[in-house]
């Protein structure tokens, strides 16, 4: 519950913010707008004459589309932003109440609806924006979601809901990490208290100069039945430049793309994944899949490399010479060797990375994300080693037989080297916790990089097209069902001999497709798939964007795979 005690930042038309505040404003585009209404119209009716709040108003595009849509209405907003509040205030008339302040403090929305019951809501929150408060004031504040890795979208989401009455609906539009691991608590608090109507998947590219994917959500204010079912789509890359080109309507595509799964399906997710890609069709051959078990991170060590990108830079303190990893924009920074502050840009600027294969005095080679493909291992650069402040971390793992994973791209992409090399933030390592079982390693990047796992992860992950960001983590991989052998087991058994394939896969460079497609049939063996289950891997795999992973695993026949079973 929410505390109602807390005086609000402003009740004027200004608020004073911190130097270089980000707000995390990104205006919403007239046809967005303009169908986000359009779905509150069509569950509320037009003749409805309720409040409808955006409590991120910006200059009430929003709000405005709600008003050609809901003529009636009476229209509330909210905003940081002094002069965006304004220009909403000449834009939206005298059915409006618009007002400065801080939206995030549960008192500021009471005191901004002059007691009016809020009947709906319709609201693009900050993405990525600095907060007031802490997380710990957030906490007191009443924000649950103000835990762990959390985003201003999220707490505006979770506000929204509190300041709706119960039996209104709310649109969202947010970004597509709504469906990342990090964000599970946000997707949980929806599923289990909420009705949720509709999620749609837009993709990237709807807000021009933003490079993150768009999702919009309608929600309901009710206790979720449990036959509760979800009207889902996706805007494929075709169909969204359709729609950016004015050749089609998002309406248009929802009504030729959609289907229904339960909500129900995404409490029953111990993540609380929002699949919508996966049909209710699909259930079995998951099933399948899933039916083994997971957890195979438990028989690992992981970590990751130096927290460096690919070209090394860092900042060097003028007081004692330590060396941070140099930020992606300007701000004040603080020396852990002498706690002497700083700001970023008045440092000098250094590279501890060379691109080179020459093995350098003072440096080790350095793997970096793209050096690491599909059974494929380069290495094409060299660290400076001790340099003061630089964590190198666990430099005992640089030199151990391990299994390495690319963190940034699409699909998975795994190898196993015993090369003494350093790795940066971008790759993921995993040392076997008992040295003599190392066929796990090789077992485990056979099943990573079958293409049977490659199309779970694309139907689960719904990541089957470009973006500018694609990454997968350490919580996404745990996920992945891939089965713990217990010692004398036919899983076991069938782990051996697969590893020793890949084992020899690898040393070919993962060139043989006939061994790459031998170990595909010892993977469906595993799983128990028959060709009809391979059919709809490969129908998956060629069903998303033509990239280059696609490419590379979807050129087979599903006939030409045996599924093979080690008895």
């Amino acid at each position: 519950m929410f505390i109602t005690e807390t005086p609000a930042h402003s009740d004027g038309a200004s608020l004073s913010l911190p130097t270089g505040f980000e707000k995390g404003q990104v205006y919403t585009p007239s046809f967005l707008a303009a169908w986000s209404a359009n779905l509150l119209a069509e569950y509320l009716g037009p003749q409805w004459d309720g409040c409808i709040l955006d409590p991120a108003c910006g200059d009430g595009e929003l709000l405005h589309a709600a008003k050609n849509h809901l003529p009636n209405a009476h229209l509330i907003g909210a905003d940081i932003d002094a002069e965006a509040c304004s220009s909403a205030r000449k834009r939206l008339g005298n059915r409006s109440s618009i007002k400065t302040g801080d939206m995030l403090l549960s008192t500021f929305l009471p005191h901004a609806i002059d007691g009016r019951r809020i009947g709906a809501v319709i609201s693009n929150p900050p993405w990525g924006a600095d907060l007031l408060h802490s997380a710990d004031q957030l906490r007191t504040l009443g924000y649950s979601l103000a835990t762990g890795q959390f985003d201003s979208w999220s707490l505006f989401v979770e506000m929204s809901m509190q300041a709706l009455h119960e039996g209104g609906y709310a649109v969202f539009i947010l970004p597509d990490a709504i469906f990342s691991p990090e964000h599970a608590p946000t997707r949980r608090l929806l599923a289990q208290h909420y009705s949720i109507k509709l999620i749609a998947r837009l993709g990237e590219g709807i807000f021009r100069g933003v490079y993150r994917g768009t999702t919009v959500l309608l929600v309901r204010k009710e206790q979720p039945k449990s036959a509760q079912r979800v009207e889902v789509f996706r805007l494929s890359k075709s169909k969204r430049d359709a729609v950016l080109s004015g050749n089609c309507s998002l309406q248009e595509i929802r009504t030729e793309e959609r289907h229904y799964i339960s909500q129900q399906r995404f409490l029953t997710d111990k993540e609380c994944r929002w699949d919508i890609d996966v049909r209710e069709t699909e259930k079995n051959i998951l099933d399948k899949i899933e039916v083994l078990g997971g957890g195979w991170t438990d028989l690992f060590v992981s970590g990751r490399g130096v927290e460096l990108s690919k070209r090394g830079l860092v900042r060097i303190c003028r007081n004692c010479d330590h060396a941070l990893p140099a930020p992606t924009r300007p701000r004040e920074v603080t020396c852990r060797g002498c706690g002497h502050v700083d700001n970023s840009e008045a440092m000098l600027q250094q590279s501890i990375v060379q691109v080179t294969d020459t093995k350098q005095a003072g440096f080790m080679p350095l793997i970096v994300g793209e050096d690491i493909g599909r059974y494929v291992l380069s290495c094409s650069r060299q660290i400076k080693m001790n340099v003061p402040g630089i964590n190198y971390k666990c430099i005992e793992a640089y030199s151990q037989e391990r299994l390495l994973i690319r963190k940034t791209g699409v699909g998975l992409k795994a190898t196993v080297t015993k090369r003494q090399a350093a790795t940066n933030q971008v790759v993921f390592h995993y040392v076997p916790k008992n040295h003599q079982h190392r066929f796990l390693l090789y077992y485990t990047l056979g099943i990573l990089s079958s293409r049977i796992m490659f199309a779970y992860h694309l139907r689960k992950s719904g990541e089957n097209e470009w973006r500018s960001h694609p990454y997968v983590t350490p919580k996404s991989l745990k996920e992945l069902p891939i089965p713990i052998p217990s010692p004398g087991s036919q899983i076991w058994r069938q782990a051996e001999v697969i590893a020793e394939k890949v084992k020899v896969h690898l040393q070919n460079g993962g060139k043989c497709k006939a061994l790459d497609l031998e170990i595909e049939g010892l993977i469906a063996g595993m799983y128990r798939l028959d060709h009809s289950d391979l059919r709809w891997v490969k129908e998956v795999i060629c069903s998303a964007q033509d990239l280059e992973p696609m490419r590379a695993l979807s050129d087979f026949d599903s006939h030409a795979i045996g599924s093979e079973i080690i008895l």
